[in-house]
């Protein structure tokens, strides 16, 4: 534990109530989870865009006035995930990006298009079907998420039951729960250091435009739980040398990289390291 914060004290004469924020030390829960042969995750991702499509008797909506599944959506609680996920606001820019049909066939330039309006690495499209069961009345929802990222594509499929005349929001809103943890799943297994993970090195070039450029990289490096030590090895004004020590594979240390929006290159010789998002100023 590395600090522990005390906050909304309250007491009468029977008890006591508080708030307590506990801070722990990274290095040492990697420590403790390494020895206890546990595999951990600690990458986070940058946001995935959902696209929410929904479907019953036979027509299909997205961003049409009323689409139950996207209010799920809009209307779920917060949730501390290393998968945050975000929805389109349905706003004319939307529409005009992208049709339900569009999302359904995938088409690789409409959802590239919207994702990097909206600052996302990823699209989903999930798309949730309802039905009434003629002889039960009981509601299903049907669904498949469709995740696009620039590795592959994958798909998660699901549905479930309710029982007869329970209304179609508390279906949907279990369906957005089941939803956001298949794809925070996915992600930990992606990312997972098994245990008994052996430090490995990289020596890296790094092209330099300007000193706050240089002083950028070296901070998102320093934010990457996978990234146990970068080394400055040498400087220039065109570039630097740096020896990086990591844990895990060179995929998973390549899609962490991705998540601070550095890009690695593999090649003859040294891998290049590149910022391809914005310098702070």
């Amino acid at each position: 534990v590395r600090s522990i914060d005390v906050s909304n004290e309250r007491a009468s004469a029977v008890r006591y109530l508080a708030s307590l924020t506990v801070r722990f030390n990274p290095a040492a829960v990697r420590d403790v989870l390494t020895q206890a042969g546990i595999a951990f995750t600690e990458t986070r991702a940058r946001p995935t865009l959902l696209i929410p499509v929904f479907s019953a008797g036979g027509s299909t909506v997205l961003f049409e006035d009323r689409n139950p599944w996207r209010e799920a959506w809009e209307s779920r609680p917060p949730r501390d995930t290393l998968m945050p996920i975000m929805v389109p606001s349905g706003d004319l820019r939307d529409i005009s990006d992208l049709d339900a049909r569009s999302a359904l066939a995938g088409d690789p330039a409409m959802l590239e298009a919207i994702a990097r309006r909206y600052g996302a690495a990823d699209t989903a499209v999930a798309v949730a079907t309802v039905s009434l069961d003629p002889v039960t009345s009981k509601p299903t929802v049907a669904l498949t998420v469709t995740r696009h990222t620039a590795g592959a594509d994958s798909t998660l499929v699901d549905s479930f039951t309710g029982e007869t005349g329970d209304r179609g929001e508390a279906l949907l809103a279990k369906a957005v729960d089941w939803v956001e943890r298949e794809l925070e799943r996915l992600w930990k297994e992606e990312n997972a250091i098994g245990p008994g993970g052996d430090e490995r090195q990289l020596t890296l070039t790094v092209p330099i435009a300007s000193l706050a450029e240089w002083t950028e990289i070296r901070r998102r490096l320093g934010s990457i739980g996978l990234v146990r030590k970068a080394d400055v090895l040498q400087v220039t004004r065109q570039e630097g040398r740096i020896a990086l020590t990591y844990v895990g594979e060179t995929g998973q240390l390549k899609s962490a990289l991705a998540q601070r929006d550095l890009e690695l290159i593999e090649g003859i010789g040294e891998a290049t390291l590149r910022l391809s998002g914005p310098v702070r100023r």
